[in-house]
């Protein structure tokens, strides 16, 4: 994404699971209090999930008990990592998948911040502000522009606080610019 236009990243920022390997049925764990029907241990498949990578029981998912499935966003994040880090090979056939699925996670929290971003520089658009946003946009989205190996050296979690505190500074802001 670091390589698009600026005018595509809302659009690469949706989930598009017809170009991801449903690394979010493999690499997240879950418990039924938090709107899933059965626990399941991180890294490891859904038993749902199906040999194409697709879930068994997607029509399903609320009345089965998924809700959190139903609500679930990668903002992306799972295309990205089967494009750019698995290429033609599938996390099924790696003698360990997990650093990829740890790797997966990371991206997916770097790409919910990417989308709140990239909402500021719509909502503030014209203002400082906006142009904060996309700087901040930019810089984040080329840290995932590497090979796995690298990423996963990066010291995400600091750099995401500080760019959600940032965020979080510009609600009474939002605020005005709603009244107006």
């Amino acid at each position: 994404m670091g390589t698009l236009p600026t005018s595509n990243l809302h659009a690469s920022l949706r989930a598009d699971c017809q170009r991801c390997q449903a690394l979010c049925c493999v690499a997240s764990a879950f418990e039924p209090e938090q709107g899933f029907a059965f626990a399941k241990a991180a890294f490891t498949p859904c038993s749902n999930l199906d040999a194409q990578d697709r879930c068994s029981i997607h029509a399903e998912l609320s009345s089965s008990g998924f809700l959190a499935c139903v609500n679930f966003d990668c903002y992306g994040a799972g295309q990205r990592a089967t494009q750019q880090w698995l290429h033609a090979v599938h996390w099924r056939d790696a003698d360990d998948p997990t650093p990829l699925l740890e790797a997966y996670l990371k991206l997916r929290d770097l790409h919910a911040v990417l989308m709140l971003l990239d909402a500021a520089t719509r909502v503030f658009a014209g203002t400082h502000a906006a142009d904060a946003a996309r700087e901040h946009l930019v810089r984040l989205d080329a840290l995932a522009d590497c090979d796995l190996v690298s990423f996963q050296t990066i010291a995400l979690h600091a750099q995401l606080a500080a760019v959600r505190a940032w965020l979080k500074s510009l609600r009474p802001l939002a605020r005005t610019s709603a009244l107006l």
